[in-house]
């Protein structure tokens, strides 16, 4: 599979890396959109946030959607070939929205 990762200030450089395996609770998205936000043009541009620094590669882009081609163990909600879209916002699971978005 391909990956831009952010290697220092402006310097993205595309990659061939392998294939992941997804572990326990985990699943494999085919990506087929990834939306980049403030943060990502602040790696970018400044070559991190606050003192914050990029000290390794990165993959910037956390807000992305696709396909499920691959589920590992303990996954019981989600199966290869939905399509879902990835959060970074950590659920409550007690707020109405949590709820209604677990059910």
């Amino acid at each position: 599979m391909r990956a831009a990762r952010l290697h220092g200030l402006r310097d993205v450089r595309l990659h061939d890396e392998e294939r992941p395996k997804p572990g326990p609770g985990e699943v494999l998205v085919r990506v087929e959109a990834v939306g980049l936000c403030g943060s990502d043009l602040h790696w970018f541009e400044e070559g991190g946030i606050g003192s914050n620094r990029i000290s390794r590669p990165i993959v910037p882009g956390h807000e992305a959607c696709g396909v499920v081609e691959e589920v590992g163990p303990e996954v019981r909600r989600v199966r290869v070939g939905d399509r879902v879209l990835s959060s970074v916002t950590p659920a409550c699971g007690t707020c109405w929205w949590c709820v209604n978005a677990m059910s």
